[in-house]
């Protein structure tokens, strides 16, 4: 369920890989990536931030999806370690700001992510025609709390009792809102969940309402 890649033209040009522009979520893996160079070059590098329990605080268009992707481009210093001139190295610059060495430590937590429009104006050899590319700069702007700190058992009884009386499509709302089952939003978003749970005899499912077996 993440997004597609997104660009939109406004009198300038504006792109991005996400209508996103401030949110939070809860930081799920950071997964590095390289695609070929098209000029047959050094290859292009990335880094993917995957956050699930999104919660929206601006976005260009509207963002219904409980998980998000970032796709930030990685170029390497002569020092060897990621350039501070990078998308990905502004974000561990602001993450070092707020104590944060190194964002596998917070893996789990919550991350306020807010982005920064960056214009670029480029001027067409050929024809002499200038074009403003807006690009997003983001940065970690806070760190919240960890994730869920409930027993399985508790977690069990707790998607229970938030099924009862409600469709599938009211309970997946509901659960895929809650940072404290993040843990099962994948099944949530499989719809496998509430269906295994009437399987094993906790919910019993009538006119289209899951229920709490008693």
């Amino acid at each position: 369920m993440a997004e597609v890649r997104f660009t939109t033209e406004t009198g300038q040009v504006e792109r991005s890989g996400t209508p996103l522009r401030d949110f939070w979520g809860e930081l799920k893996e950071v997964v590095p990536q390289s695609e070929p160079s098209r000029d047959g070059g050094e290859p292009r590098l990335s880094a993917m931030l995957r956050f699930v329990s999104v919660e929206v605080k601006k976005s260009v268009t509207p963002y219904p999806f409980p998980v998000a992707e970032l796709s930030l481009d990685v170029r390497m210093g002569r020092s060897g370690r990621v350039s501070d001139w990078c998308n990905y190295g502004r974000v561990l610059v602001s993450a070092e700001a707020l104590g944060i060495k190194d964002l596998k430590l917070v893996y789990g937590k919550r991350i306020h992510m807010v982005a920064t429009p960056r214009p670029v104006t480029r001027k067409n050899k050929e024809t002499g025609e200038e074009t403003t590319v807006t690009y997003q700069d983001w940065a970690v702007a806070e760190l919240g709390g960890g994730g869920s700190t409930m027993s399985e058992a508790e977690k069990l009884e707790a998607i229970v009792a938030l099924a009862d009386g409600k469709s599938a499509g009211e309970f997946a709302s509901a659960a895929l809102a809650d940072p404290k089952l993040a843990s099962v939003h994948d099944a949530v978003i499989a719809q496998t969940l509430l269906p295994g749970l009437v399987a094993v005899g906790r919910l019993t499912l009538d006119n289209g309402k899951f229920h709490k077996k008693v």
